[in-house]
């Protein structure tokens, strides 16, 4: 139902619509005019609720607006809120009462640029206030509810304070009205801080479907990289055990004693392997460990023509890395240098930290790498683990200089 009645407002005759949507719900509407046709009144009404309409639609996207165009984030902040307000500001100027003095005092024009005035300085102190409880460390932490509430009132509170020194100006350094400056601030503030609190809600909803969506993709990537890296192993195993075992068969024929020494040290090799079972990761302790007992082996074998050692810097012996990533490395410096050296293959594990990066190497005076190396078995082997677990944070190169080696760069 829509009724208009006359009153006298700060010493100014004004003509109030009062339009009830549901009862108890009056929505006020105030015009400094009078005489107006109820159509006219609605369609006032109607201009105002499009232009609140128009920025509850950039609120939405405040996060986008001027992004790329203005660097400074703060700044854009600012000038996006300012924006937003304007949009609420003149859509909800019918029902400001200090509006319609505004209007009788001054003029449209004066008024236009004041009220612009009034809402840029209300802007920059109740937004920055706000933003200032939003994104407090300590109000974060509290529950969601407590926090929302807490930039509620602020909202509500800095509004009023803003706008009651506008009522004091206005009304000539008069006290007596401001209850009606403080029914409409209280009204603005409850209904921006409303929006607010949705579009928080709205965020915080879609914010926690996307870190759920996450946890999937990365529990579903986790288990992909895990079948892998398992499906690598079981590879390089029966076929380090191949070769292991033929060395044994011809050892038995030729010497007891050496075969009896290589099968226990192939059995220490395979408890490790059977004790790490459950992971697909050991420390740089333990793998060099494994890789010098697969190289005792091929000593037994070989005797004075194999020479190996190890230097682990101690800052890295308990950094984990894949399970027989060293082994395939060390068994192809191997098998290359003997087949091509006269004299005694000699073969170097060496680790340390370098530049914040984990660096391995694993040198060998085996006939120099070419420069269109094709990678074996075992060699692609390491490299698709290492493509599985650190995508782009490796580095694997085959160098000639200063002296042979293979160099593995993990990163943090």
């Amino acid at each position: 139902m829509l009724s208009i009645k006359s009153y006298s407002v700060y010493g100014t005759n004004i003509q109030v619509c009062e339009l009830e949507v549901g009862a108890p719900t009056v929505l006020v509407y105030f015009t400094s005019k009078f005489n107006l046709s109820r159509d006219y009144i609605i369609f006032q009404l109607f201009g105002s609720f499009i232009l609140i309409g128009i920025g509850i639609f950039l609120l939405f996207r405040s996060k986008t607006i001027f992004r790329g165009v203005i660097p400074n984030n703060h700044l854009r902040r600012n000038i996006v809120a300012l924006l937003i307000i304007e949009w609420f500001h003149w859509g909800m100027a019918p029902i400001f009462p200090d509006f319609a003095i505004m209007l009788k005092q001054m003029g449209w024009m004066k008024t236009a640029i004041v009220y612009s005035l009034i809402a840029g300085c209300s802007t920059l102190i109740v937004y920055n206030i706000a933003y200032w409880v939003t994104n407090n460390t300590y109000l974060k932490g509290q529950s969601f509810l407590l926090h929302q509430l807490l930039i509620l009132s602020s909202i509500i509170l800095s509004t009023i304070v803003v706008i009651l020194p506008v009522n004091y100006y206005f009304n000539h350094y008069s006290t007596k009205y401001f209850k009606w400056s403080m029914a409409w601030s209280f009204y603005f503030g409850s209904v921006v801080a409303s929006i607010n609190l949705i579009i928080n809600y709205i965020n915080r909803e879609k914010e926690q479907r996307e870190k759920i969506l996450e946890l999937e993709i990365v529990k579903l990537n986790g288990l992909r990289v895990k079948d892998k890296l398992e499906a690598l192993q079981s590879k390089i195993n029966p076929h380090f055990l191949y070769n292991t075992l033929n060395s044994i068969a011809d050892l038995s024929i030729t010497d007891g004693k050496k075969s009896r020494e290589m099968t226990l040290a192939l059995s220490d090799l395979f408890r490790y392997n059977i004790d790490q079972s459950e992971s697909l990761y050991c420390t740089v302790e333990e793998e060099v460990r494994m890789a010098t007992t697969y190289l005792n082996i091929e000593k037994i074998r070989f005797e004075d023509k194999l020479s190996y050692q190890s230097r682990i810097q101690p800052e890295t012996a308990k950094l984990l890395i894949p399970k027989f990533l060293l082994q395939p490395l060390v068994e192809n410096a191997v098998k290359h240098g003997l087949k091509k050296l006269s004299s005694c293959c000699i073969i170097k594990i060496e680790t340390e930290l370098y530049d914040h990066a984990l660096h391995i190497k694993i040198y060998d005076n085996g006939p120099f790498f070419t420069e269109e190396l094709v990678p074996g078995f075992g060699m692609r082997n390491v490299m698709e683990k290492l493509d599985l677990i650190y995508q782009s944070k490796y580095e694997l190169a085959f160098l000639n200089s200063p002296e042979k080696h293979v160099l593995i760069i993990l990163k943090n």
